[in-house]
């Protein structure tokens, strides 16, 4: 039966929340890697919480990410510290 931890989500699906976009930031300081701010981080943001809270068992998760480029520009106002030309 599947399990579904929605408070993740923030306050849509498709709108970037606050806590999801700090752990982008904090990937992207750490690892250099930038990441679309809806889906892609949401994800990353709930991985790390069901790790933290060890719902999940850390040597149980590998997370894959192919990337998204096409669509950071589109959000490049998004990004704390950016600004839209």
């Amino acid at each position: 039966m599947p399990v579904f931890y929605d408070h993740y989500f923030g306050s849509g699906a498709a709108v970037p929340s606050r806590k999801a976009t700090q752990a982008m930031l904090l990937s992207a300081r750490r690892e250099g890697i930038l990441m679309e701010i809806i889906y892609t981080v949401k994800t990353l943001y709930g991985l790390r919480g069901l790790l933290g809270k060890e719902i999940l068992p850390q040597d149980a998760i590998r997370f894959l990410y192919t990337g998204s480029i096409g669509v950071l520009g589109s959000q490049a106002g998004c990004f704390p510290g950016s600004e839209r030309n």
